[in-house]
């Protein structure tokens, strides 16, 4: 077996972020799937309700997320 690619997904139902290398720890890959977004009664949303999702790029920078309207 090999692996060729390697993504984490901060925030559930947004595009991944490719990594060159992954730090694995006790909760699973660091940062994967930390967040999700929630309407303002707490219901979490996914790319089922809102397809947008999939334009949303989260960006890492240390331990710091920001979201941006990536391309299609």
């Amino acid at each position: 077996m090999r692996t060729t690619d390697l993504f984490i997904y901060p925030v559930k139902s947004v595009r991944g972020v490719s990594l060159p290398q992954m730090h694995i720890e006790a909760r699973g890959a660091r940062h994967d799937r930390r967040y999700m977004v929630v309407d303002s009664q707490n219901v979490f949303l996914t790319q089922r309700d809102i397809s947008a999702f999939a334009t949303i790029d989260a960006v890492m920078d240390g331990d710091t997320l920001a979201l941006k309207v990536g391309e299609t």
